[in-house]
C-alpha cells in the first residue's frame, strides 16, 4: 500500500516537472531552428517510446520520462521528433536533416 502510494507521487512530481521544463525546452529550440509545432503534449506513453510526431496535426507528444535522462539527451529526443514535422519517415532525408539540425 505504501509502495503504491510512493510510486504515484513519485510519477505524479516528475510529470508535473515535464509539463514545465520539456515544452519550454522545445520551444527553445523551435526558435533556434525555425521548425515549428503547434502542439506539444507531454503524457505517459508505452515502455520503450519516448516522443511521438504526428506530423499532420504537427503535434509532438513527449514522455514525461524523458526528464529522469541527463539533459543533454532531452535535446536530441526533442529534435528527432521535430525533424519528423519536416520528414514523417526515417529515411536518408530525415537522418541528414536531424544531422544538420544538431
Amino acid at each position: 500500500m505504501l509502495q503504491k502510494w510512493l510510486r504515484d507521487k513519485l510519477q505524479g512530481y516528475i510529470i508535473d516537472i515535464a509539463n514545465r521544463v520539456l515544452p519550454q525546452r522545445m520551444h527553445e529550440l523551435e526558435v533556434q531552428h525555425c521548425l515549428y509545432a503547434k502542439k506539444v503534449i507531454v503524457k505517459i506513453l508505452r515502455k520503450n517510446i519516448l516522443g511521438l510526431c504526428y506530423p499532420g496535426y504537427k503535434t509532438i507528444i513527449l514522455s514525461p520520462r524523458i526528464i529522469l535522462l541527463p539533459q543533454r539527451y532531452w535535446d536530441t529526443i526533442i529534435l528527432h521528433e521535430m525533424a519528423h514535422l519536416k520528414f514523417p519517415h526515417h529515411r536518408k532525408a530525415f537522418w541528414s536533416f536531424l544531422t544538420i539540425l544538431f
